[in-house]
């Protein structure tokens, strides 16, 4: 079956509610009102002329206001009952509207309740006689114990506004939801506990304390201007203390993926949610105290309050702010826990980061040392105002029986003398009758003063006006002088044809004129009071003590475990078999568990890390191996490269040295003859002639003799090197590697040799000269390079040595070139490698070398520095 929709019943709810709380304000209006003021009929006549039409007035606003207010939301309730689906403009003003609609109800309701008083009281002070201060006292109880009971309205629209919210909003982001809900319900936590408070002080206040009904009206007409100051410079001091988490909040929803564990603003809003909850209890505790006292003082000062009853009124508010602030701050806890639930889950904080200032232990020695305080005092108040009322109670009894014999004494007066008594007779009866400790007041009807007779030895004290304007006001009542220590009656005096002759007040001295007997009864209250508050904050301090120690001491091994401490036992401290000691056994059995699990773990690590150590070395193993394979591969390939080329080239240059000979041995052939030719016609030509042609004829000579001289050195170089090693002479090899390299050695370059007693050595003389080659052509190619990049370069010298060591030959090359960086001087032999630009070289050359000179069975060294040259040190053996 489908969930019953919420619309099914809202309208219900909402009558009934209202219905409740309509009555609740009327009663908290009326009761008030109905007790600070007597009316006679035409007062009546003239509040049921009034009233009701202002009601009627009153109800018609309601009733508009209602209807727009409440109109997206009863459309939206329509169409989803239709089956239809909410527009988003809909869904939008139902949001709105579920977030302003109780706020807007209160001030309505208060401020129509605040109207209907003010219209009544100023009708009552025009046309029935009323004292114009009227008019401040129904107004004000009129709007504010209005607005008292719309807080507890306000609670209930925002429940039932907020069931109908979240089943047809449902695509809306709860951190939204909690950013435009979270002050509101901080404030309305507040005003309901503050009201609540408010309720019982006035409550104890009217009914247990000794002060006169006059001052209780007073106070509750002008000490509202007070508590509002107070209330306006909390709710900006609230404003401030909630921006750590607003400023995180407008982050959080204009910004998506930031979940960073160090984010600033995350950890001062989750830091200021734990704080928040008791720091609005403190600053209301802190704002009732100020306006507790500020009450004493005007009271005292303004008001004629007895010191001693406002130091009891100060007493009873401060006991009621203290039960208020508990409830107060368990309220904004609730209130802040998703926010602090959505950090913890998306930012996961690390705990010594947020650290709540106040420990369980602390907020445990608070609330219960609260919960103490506030029932010790309530308990010592309790008593000594029983005392004092009791004692006061029969005064007063007293007073009644003896104003009732003396007002039937002057009945009897009047009916004997028959006429009626004026207040000359009354005095006089009265002046009979005072003649004992009692204290007589007689008020004439009209405005002159009060009358004060009897009081004993000490004579009457005068009449205050509290005293007098509440004889004026009402026809009967108690009456407690505190100021001047007396308590009694009061009652308005008629004749048989029911004329006012004015009122009489019988008071004797209060409790504390009763001599020392009080101070007695005052000092064993006391005494007790502090023995009770002692003993029950000992029993809280141990309580607190013996709960939160072991809950520490697992926050501690908690901690410890986290960071590996698995080894010790968690200590079970409390012994006991409760909550804390069953989680100190699940502690350990934890312990236990991670512990022989870590230990399997360990040993499991253990053996894959000596099997991944066993199969590392045989990998390390294979892959020499495989590297040796596949350098020998590489040689090989190397050698086959090299061979196919020298082969190559073999054949190209003994073909190109074969053409080249043929016409150079004509050249050669010819030259001869063709000098002897000159010679014989020598006689008959021109001798500078004959001198011209015998200079060219031997540059053709030395020209065709140099050519046979490199076709030589070409042959040599590609004739195939046989299958075993020959005699090879080094000096010639590198004569000839000059030669062919000539046309690279010029720009300057000078070769300087120094060929010592080597001999001849064992070898390939191709592979040999390649050697050569290739060692002098780098060198060659060095001096150019640094003579083309630097202008200010020596000229550039290629030096080429040979000497013996041993039964070894030293062959050195050696330039002033640029030098070799450190950096790459140990990778001039790995093949491919080249510092030429692209194009210029193929990094082969002194591999190769180094190939062929290990062939020999030598070796090969080079020594560098930049900028001062190059050293090749070829090392072969002799035989």
């Amino acid at each position: 079956m489908d969930a019953p929709h919420p619309s099914l019943g809202f309208g219900r709810r909402f009558a009934t509610a209202g219905a409740l709380l309509t009555l609740a304000e009327i009663a908290a209006v009326g009761l008030p009102l109905g007790t600070f003021f007597s009316f006679d009929d035409r007062q009546r006549a003239v509040c049921e002329i009034v009233a009701l039409p202002s009601i009627a007035v009153a109800w018609l606003v309601w009733w508009v206001a209602m209807r727009v207010w409440r109109s997206p939301v009863d459309r939206a309730l329509r169409r989803r009952r239709a089956g239809g689906v909410l527009t988003a403009d809909e869904v939008g003003a139902l949001y709105r509207a579920s977030l302003s609609l109780p706020r807007r109800v209160a001030w309505l309701r208060a401020g129509l309740a605040g109207g209907i008083g003010l219209g009544v009281a100023t009708a009552l002070v025009r046309l029935a006689g009323f004292p114009p201060s009227a008019i401040a006292t129904i107004g004000v109880v009129s709007f504010l114990h209005t607005l008292l009971v719309q807080v507890f309205r306000v609670l209930w629209w925002a429940r039932e506004l907020g069931v109908v919210r979240n089943e047809l909003v449902i695509d809306v982001d709860p951190l939204r939801l909690f950013q435009d809900l979270y002050f509101p319900r901080l404030i309305r936590g507040s005003l309901a506990t503050g009201a609540l408070g408010f309720a019982a002080i006035g409550a104890f206040t009217y009914f247990f304390l000794p002060i006169n009904l006059e001052q209780y009206v007073s106070i509750e007409t002008w000490f509202p201007i007070t508590a509002v100051s107070l209330t306006g410079i909390w709710y900006l001091l609230a404003r401030r203390m909630v921006r750590p988490v607003d400023r995180y909040l407008v982050r959080a929803l204009s910004v998506t993926g930031i979940e960073a564990r160090d984010d600033a603003l995350a950890l001062a809003a989750y830091r200021a949610a734990q704080s928040i909850p008791y720091k609005f209890a403190v600053a209301k505790a802190a704002y009732w105290v100020v306006a507790e006292a500020l009450l004493v003082v005007q009271g005292v000062l303004l008001w004629h309050i007895d010191l001693e009853n406002g130091v009891l009124l100060f007493g009873l508010a401060l006991v009621v702010t203290v039960g208020v602030a508990i409830y107060e701050a368990l309220w904004h806890r609730a209130t802040l826990r998703p926010l602090l639930q959505q950090i913890a889950t998306q930012h996961r904080p690390r705990p010594d980061s947020v650290r709540t200032p106040l420990s369980l232990r602390n907020k445990m020695l608070l609330s219960f040392g609260g919960l103490t305080f506030f029932s010790c005092g309530l308990s010592l108040f309790w008593s000594f105002v029983q005392y004092k009322n009791l004692t006061t109670s029969f005064i007063q009894q007293s007073s009644e029986l003896r104003l009732d014999r003396v007002m039937s004494d002057m009945i009897a007066t009047a009916a004997r003398a028959g006429r009626p008594l004026d207040k000359h007779d009354i005095a006089r009866s009265l002046t009979a009758e005072a003649r004992d400790e009692a204290v007589i007041y007689y008020l004439p009807p009209d405005d002159s003063r009060a009358l004060a007779l009897g009081g004993g030895k000490a004579g009457p004290p005068p009449l205050p006006w509290t005293g007098e304007a509440l004889m004026r006001r009402l026809e009967r009542g108690q009456m407690d002088l505190s100021t001047q220590q007396l308590s009694g009656a009061y009652a308005r005096l008629y004749d048989s044809e029911h004329r006012d002759l004015g009122s009489i007040a019988v008071v004797y001295p209060g409790y504390r004129g009763r001599g020392s007997a009080i101070a007695r009864q005052i000092k064993v209250l006391v005494f007790f009071f502090v023995v009770l508050v002692l003993a029950s904050f000992g029993i809280v301090v141990l309580v607190v003590a013996d709960l939160t120690g072991p809950i520490r001491l697992l926050e501690k091994r908690a901690v410890a475990m986290a960071q590996g401490d698995l080894n010790r036992p968690v200590v079970h401290v409390a012994g006991e078999a409760d909550e804390v000691g069953r989680l100190t056994f699940a502690f350990e059995e934890m312990r236990r568990a991670l512990n022989d699990k870590l230990r399997s773990s360990t040993e499991i690590n253990m053996q894959l890390e000596q099997e991944v150590r066993r199969r590392t070395s045989e990998l390390e193993r294979r892959n020499a191996e495989l590297a040796e394979a596949l350098a020998t591969r590489q040689r090989l390939q190397n050698e086959l490269v090299l061979s196919e080329k020298m082969a190559s080239m073999g054949r190209l240059v003994a073909g190109i040295a074969h053409e080249i000979n043929n016409p150079v041995n004509a050249v050669v052939n010819t030259a001869g003859p063709l000098g002897a030719t000159i010679d014989h016609v020598a006689p008959r030509l021109d001798k500078a002639d004959v001198d011209e042609m015998q200079d060219m004829v031997r540059v053709i000579q030395n020209g065709a003799r140099r050519t046979n001289e490199i076709v030589k050195a070409l042959h040599n170089y590609s004739r195939g090197d046989v299958d075993r090693l020959v005699d090879v002479d080094l000096h010639r090899g590198l004569d000839e590697s000059l030669d062919l390299l000539r046309h690279q050695i010029k720009g300057g370059i000078r070769v300087e040799k120094d060929y010592g007693n080597v001999g001849k050595v064992k070898g390939y003389p191709s592979q040999l000269q390649q050697v050569f080659l290739n060692l002098l052509t780098n060198g060659a190619q060095a001096l150019v390079e640094h003579a083309a990049n630097h202008a200010d370069a020596p000229p550039g010298v290629l030096r080429i040595a040979t000497r013996r060591d041993g039964d070894k030959v030293v062959i050195t090359v050696a330039d002033n070139g640029p030098g070799i960086p450190p950096e790459l001087r140990a990778r001039i032999f790995e093949p491919f490698f080249t510092t030429k630009d692209v194009g210029q070289g193929s990094g082969l050359g002194l591999s190769i070398v180094h190939g062929i000179v290990e062939r020999h069975g030598g070796t090969i060294a080079v020594e560098s520095e930049v900028g001062r040259g190059t050293t090749f040190t070829v090392t072969l053996p002799q035989g």
